[in-house]
């Protein structure tokens, strides 16, 4: 049996400055490793490289050929998710970004 943080279904991310993205994580197998799609604006991407624990969730989202951005963020005790966020291709590029309307609950698989 492995402990996860339960993060399918649809959630929102709120980034430093107000951009909003729409997530929905289709699928979440017991060694944490998960499927689903990140959307800001019109532009929907699948997530990439995707793993959540029971302290931690990480994906990179493939935005354009010149942007990869890769979220890291840290559950809190209540559930919530805070996290950093940066353009692989010019680490230069941070914005923290957190889960404030989303509760995460724990699965056990």
């Amino acid at each position: 049996m492995t402990l996860l943080k339960d993060v399918r279904g649809p959630w929102r991310i709120i980034q430093q400055g107000g951009t909003v993205l729409d997530v929905n994580v289709f699928n979440q197998d017991k060694e944490g490793f998960i499927d689903g799609t990140i959307k800001h604006g019109n532009n929907t991407v699948t997530i990439e490289d995707a793993r959540v624990s029971q302290t931690q969730i990480t994906f990179r989202a493939p935005w354009s050929s010149h942007s990869k951005g890769r979220y890291t963020g840290n559950f809190d005790l209540q559930g919530h998710i805070q996290g950093i966020t940066f353009d692989e291709l010019n680490t230069g590029v941070q914005a923290t970004w957190a889960t404030p309307d989303k509760l995460f609950g724990d699965v056990d698989f």
